[in-house]
């Protein structure tokens, strides 16, 4: 019973960070070919599963990433601040880009840029934001507790439930173009 409430108040927790991920992945993909696009999804959620496992099980190093590098102004920094900035930066510089792509959806299709379908192109794009979302999870897994087990399970559990909702999430995101442009802004904050 001592268990049962830390993994439901962690699964709970990396369920809703995980949605961040299915957002993203979903606005990166949706301008491919279909086929292409279900296999980067696909992979792309087996990675996040690979890359929060080997976090968690890298966890003590990941506290580390807190340490400060050093301060200045009276603000510490570490590598957490640099890696969270790094992520951050490029949601906004995506989030801009989509937002922007909306508004000149009129533009003839002679002048819009191709779509690169490459999957190893796009498959590192995809892989290099769940590297992001990873890190803030797992930390996240290592503050609230410090069984392995519990926080290994919800991450699990989590990533579950992302290949479950994933096509209804992104179904609804294609469809109301007004819950893609909250998704973006979302992201964009």
């Amino acid at each position: 019973m001592e268990y049962i409430l830390p993994l439901l108040g962690l699964t709970l927790l990396q369920i809703v960070l995980g949605f961040d991920n299915v957002i993203f992945i979903s606005i990166l993909t949706q301008k491919l070919d279909n086929d292409i696009k279900e296999k980067i999804r696909r992979y792309g959620l087996i990675a996040s599963l690979v890359l929060n496992s080997v976090m968690i099980y890298f966890a003590g190093y990941l506290i580390h990433l807190h340490t400060p590098l050093f301060t200045l102004f009276g603000v510490h920094y570490s590598y957490h601040n640099f890696i969270m900035l790094a992520g951050g930066a490029f949601l906004i510089y995506k989030s801009i880009k989509e937002i922007h792509e909306k508004f000149n959806e009129h533009i003839s299709d002679d002048a819009k840029e191709l779509v690169d379908n490459s999957i190893f192109k796009n498959l590192i794009a995809v892989i290099s934001m769940d590297m992001l979302f990873s890190v803030d999870s797992t930390i996240t897994a290592v503050g609230m507790t410090d069984i392995r087990w519990i926080q290994i399970v919800s991450v699990l559990i989590a990533i579950v439930m992302m290949f479950l909702f994933f096509k209804t999430i992104n179904r609804t995101v294609e469809k109301y173009k007004s819950i893609k442009m909250l998704s973006l802004l979302f992201l964009f904050l």
